[in-house]
């Protein structure tokens, strides 16, 4: 479940030995004293081109008008809100049971092929074993937190299948893995105790925000046919296709004659237009391969290798990622991927899908090719992903496109840190409201 972050990780290490050995000399600019950031942030420059836009300061001032930097908590209704039909919510005040409570990881019972700290519980009722644990496969680990997913075998572990909740932790159920009620309460639903939680401070990394506990156990009940219904089988359920704005009741949701679960852009049929292409190459090759520069020849057919999976994670997903990327840009909209899946919403349907899933796919963030003042075919372009963003100065050629990376910002995520923190507001949890517990959002030792 850690494939991305670590890949991210690694992606950033490899970026940063290449920039110092094309470069004379590596820039490190605006680095705060150790002392006072553990987590810095760096800025790498490997060389300067002159590259002006005032396109772009327009377009950057007006974000800052139009999207000013605030946080306002979820609302009491919105928390309460449940999300599906298969979802009941249960026993909305019962106490905590620190001290009969039990942790249902069972040894005896198979386990399903997840990373085993990825586990909250698992159990086993006759032949049939349910296991729920974490995957960030359709969630932003770092910025929402890590999607809720079932583990079911009705054969006592020899074949499993796996299904997304539509949860994701901290929005609104924050799952426990000690609890007295049992997952399996009979062959038809699944249920566990939980935390009714909400977030009630912004995400400044590098550290995670803080989530206010809101009542201190409920029972989160999951109907097992509503969970696993696919109504158009085309082999996603009917919630995961909700999650990536799909038709559950159309295969094949952009007419484009592939599978939605196959196709890496099922929402929009997919074309080959010198942009798509163009962002297309940024997106699946970021890493260049003569050190800060590459070009494209859109006269040449295009292939990015898959890289190499061996874990179970990834065999059982098949190396699949997946990126959320909000454009109204509708070359941009068709872009067409081969190894990760994109779903690609409008600014308009972006701002409605946020209110029913405040978490939700990690975002590729992909600006406009702003045209430099002075140089014609000359643009300016930047990427954010995850913690780190890349600028480029792009220029169009008769044959396709010349790239340069210009710089590179990271802001550092110290793992043994990651911990979500949880305040207890006395009126809610009868601790006092200056008590706090936290919990891991992935294990300190990846």
């Amino acid at each position: 479940m850690y494939r991305l972050f670590i890949h991210s990780i690694i992606y950033r290490c490899w970026i940063l030995a290449v920039f110092i050995t094309s470069c004379k000399s590596l820039t490190e600019r605006d680095v705060p004293p150790a002392d006072l950031s553990p987590n810095p942030t760096f800025v790498f420059s490997p060389f300067e081109m002159d590259c002006e836009s005032s396109w772009q300061k327009k377009h950057n001032d007006s974000l800052f008008k139009i999207n000013p930097v605030k946080f306002t908590p979820a609302t009491i209704g919105v928390v309460k809100n449940i999300p599906f039909e298969y979802i009941s919510i249960l026993n909305p005040s019962i106490p905590d049971q620190p001290d009969t409570a039990r942790n249902s990881y069972q040894t005896t019972a198979p386990l399903p092929p997840v990373e085993p700290s990825a586990i909250i519980r698992t159990e086993r009722s006759g032949t049939q074993i349910a296991a729920i644990y974490c995957s960030d496969l359709y969630d932003d680990f770092v910025h929402g937190g890590t999607g809720y997913w079932i583990a079911l075998s009705n054969d006592n572990g020899n074949h499993w299948n796996y299904y997304y909740t539509g949860l994701t932790s901290g929005f609104f159920y924050a799952f426990k893995e000690r609890s007295s009620v049992p997952i399996l309460k009979n062959k038809d639903t699944l249920q566990i105790e939980a935390r009714l939680v909400r977030q009630s401070s912004r995400l400044i990394l590098p550290m995670p925000p803080v989530f206010e506990e809101l009542d201190t156990a409920v029972i989160v009940q999951m109907d097992i046919k509503g969970l696993t219904k696919d109504s158009d089988n085309d082999g996603l359920t009917d919630i995961e296709e909700s999650k990536m704005l799909l038709n559950p009741l159309n295969p094949d949701t952009d007419g484009d004659g592939i599978n939605d679960k196959i196709d890496t852009n099922p929402r929009y049929k997919s074309t080959a237009s010198a942009k798509a292409i163009l962002y297309q190459s940024l997106i699946e090759k970021p890493e260049f391969i003569t050190g800060h520069f590459m070009s494209i020849d859109l006269s040449k057919p295009l292939a990015f290798p898959p890289e190499p999976f061996t874990d179970s994670i990834d065999a059982m997903y098949k190396g699949k990622e997946f990126l959320l990327i909000v454009s109204d840009d509708q070359e941009l909209q068709h872009i067409n991927l081969q190894n990760r899946t994109v779903i690609i919403m409008s600014t308009k349907e972006y701002e409605a899908y946020k209110t029913r899933f405040p978490a939700h796919f990690i975002r590729y963030e992909l600006s406009p090719l702003f045209p430099c003042d002075d140089h014609e075919n000359r643009f300016l372009l930047c990427i954010s992903y995850l913690t780190s963003s890349l600028e480029y100065i792009i220029e169009r050629t008769k044959t396709g496109w010349n790239v340069w990376s210009t710089s590179m910002t990271i802001v550092s995520i110290n793992p043994a840190i990651m911990w979500r923190t949880y305040s207890l507001p006395e009126s809610s949890s009868g601790r006092g409201s200056n008590t706090t517990f936290s919990e891991r959002i992935f294990p300190a030792s990846v």
